[in-house]
């Protein structure tokens, strides 16, 4: 997904709204698009706030990293002297 650096945020930290970009059956969710941090959740029962029974959805470790183009790729491929398959 695309990224903003921002210092509005306290370093070391992401926001990624949960319930869009998903196929389910919220129309409203669906027509918005963008992305989902429902699919970096844990699924697992030790995981579920007890309380509520909702899947935990802050403190998800994450990575960022740059992300390269399907013309990046090619040329990275055509470019190499060791291909593998």
């Amino acid at each position: 997904m695309p990224i903003l650096v921002t210092d509005e945020m306290i370093p070391g930290t992401v926001a990624l709204p949960h319930g869009w970009g998903h196929s389910g059956s919220w129309q409203r969710a669906n027509a918005a698009g963008g992305a989902t941090s429902n699919f970096l959740a844990s699924s697992l029962a030790e995981d579920v706030e007890t309380l509520s029974g909702s899947t935990v959805l802050n403190g998800i470790p994450v990575r960022i990293e740059p992300a390269i183009t399907t013309k990046e790729r090619e040329e990275a491929w055509e470019s190499s002297t060791v291909k593998s398959l």
